[in-house]
């Protein structure tokens, strides 16, 4: 597992299982949770990635609109 899987299921565990109840609601609860946020977003992520392959199917258009996106997201930061 990376750095921030560590962080976050440290912090899933610390802040929201001990609202769940007993431990083995804890236990039940929150790999539940993981598994299907995970499922939803990972699905979501893939289906996006697919329409914008197939709404640019030139491979140079798809990288340069990516390299646009990116340098918008990074200067929207730095501005906030």
């Amino acid at each position: 597992l990376n750095p921030k899987a560590w962080v976050m299921v440290l912090l899933a565990w610390t802040q929201f299982a001990p609202e769940l109840g007993d431990a083995r609601m804890q236990l039940l609860l929150v790999p539940v949770t993981f598994a299907a946020v995970q499922l939803v977003c990972h699905t979501a992520w893939c289906g996006a990635g697919a329409a914008m392959q197939r709404a640019i199917p030139q491979q140079q258009l798809l990288s340069r609109a990516l390299i646009l996106l990116t340098i918008g997201i990074v200067l929207w930061a730095l501005l906030q």
